[in-house]
């Protein structure tokens, strides 16, 4: 896992302020995992979660990601003791550093569930450990 400042340092990298601010809700450092699959290419990588709103996410990973924006994706969450999957798109690529997700939640409930989770990041509510 990374440390809160390694965390800081990739979320000001994801996040590509030398342009105008596009993100349509307040985003929140976090720590979790994510697995994406590219759907177009049949392909998939692994990467942590440095940051999540209620419409996209920024996945840190080394990985060498053949995509490119717009590109369907599938993903996987895993944050706060709790597993999510939704849809999304690519909405920047940062090789070498990550890839930052527009949600496309397919249905109305997965999008209560992140409307909950980040809900429960923005208020600092306190993760139930796991026995």
């Amino acid at each position: 896992m990374i440390d809160q400042t390694q965390r800081e340092q990739r979320a000001i990298e994801a996040s590509g302020r030398s342009g105008t601010e596009r993100r349509r809700s307040r985003r929140f450092l976090c720590d979790g995992f994510a697995e994406v699959h590219l759907l177009a290419r049949d392909t998939m990588f692994r990467g942590e979660i440095c940051d999540l709103s209620l419409h996209g996410c920024f996945v840190a990973t080394r990985a060498r990601v053949h995509v490119e924006t717009k590109n369907a994706i599938a993903l996987r969450v895993a944050l706060r003791n709790q597993t999510f999957s939704t849809e999304g798109i690519v909405a920047n690529i940062r090789p070498g550093v990550g890839v930052g997700v527009e949600f496309q939640h397919p249905s109305a409930q997965i999008e209560k569930d992140f409307r909950a989770l980040v809900a429960d990041i923005e208020n600092g509510t306190p993760v139930p450990l796991q026995h």
